[in-house]
């Protein structure tokens, strides 16, 4: 199957640098070794001018990042001849930018490492993460860029974007609902913000179509973040190391 490498650079261009800073952002000051996975972002020619516009952007408190550490991403697929297969891919990185609806700028950004996937079970993670199914030693980032978000109520919304996992990009569409962090989940914090999604795939559609007689064909996903509100003083500690 041909990939479409050259396709999703362009497209996360055009989203420009508020998927690029919301992504970097994720990464602490102090785990700038990390920095790596933002060079494919920087190398697909996004600018000083673009980061500058981020700046003003964390400024004005809508560039969130996604707390890792209270958050989750599960997965599910059918089991023949019966019960299923459940898991959480453990580590991720992303961002998300809720700007004015009239502004346009409400994007995502999310980046899994596929090695990451656990279900409980050694044997099954191996196996799922095998040249079979996930191959994760030869595409180690699972990617979800958005391309636009309709509001059907203020907390509820359709998030449309692609998904490029196994080398391959396909379109994907989540049910997302954002709302106030409640004073019983996280007492004092009165700036973050949950994220709950859902969305479903088939994974033939991604050139996975290994053991297809025992592996249901279509992945769920249920996503609950915790975001919180990036500080311009990142974004401006980004610039300068750029």
């Amino acid at each position: 199957m041909k990939l479409r490498e050259s396709k999703w650079v362009d497209r996360t261009r055009s989203l420009g640098a508020t998927i690029f800073v919301a992504f970097c952002l994720t990464l602490s000051v102090e785990a700038r070794s990390d920095q790596a996975l933002c060079m494919t972002f920087a190398e697909s020619g996004l600018d000083q001018a673009l980061l500058e516009t981020m700046q003003e952007a964390a400024r004005q408190g809508y560039l969130y990042e996604i707390d890792q550490g209270k958050s989750s991403i599960g997965f599910a697929l059918k089991r023949f001849p019966f019960g299923s297969i459940k898991g959480l891919f453990a580590e991720f990185k992303g961002g998300i930018s809720l700007g004015p609806p009239d502004t346009g700028d409400q994007h995502a950004l999310l980046l899994i490492r596929s090695k990451s996937l656990t279900t409980g079970r050694p044997k099954l993670d191996a196996l799922l993460k095998d040249s079979g199914l996930l191959d994760a030693s030869r595409f180690p980032q699972i990617l979800f860029v958005s391309r636009r978000v309709e509001w059907s109520t203020p907390s509820d919304a359709r998030l449309l974007g692609d998904l490029t996992m196994h080398g391959v990009t396909r379109p994907i569409e989540f049910n997302l609902a954002i709302m106030p962090i409640l004073a019983q989940q996280d007492p004092g914090d009165r700036s973050s913000l949950v994220v709950r999604a859902s969305a479903s795939f088939n994974r033939s559609d991604f050139g996975v179509n290994r053991y297809g007689l025992w592996v249901g064909d279509t992945v769920h996903l249920d996503v609950r973040f915790k975001i919180t509100p990036v500080q311009a003083r990142l974004v401006e500690n980004l610039i300068q190391s750029g």
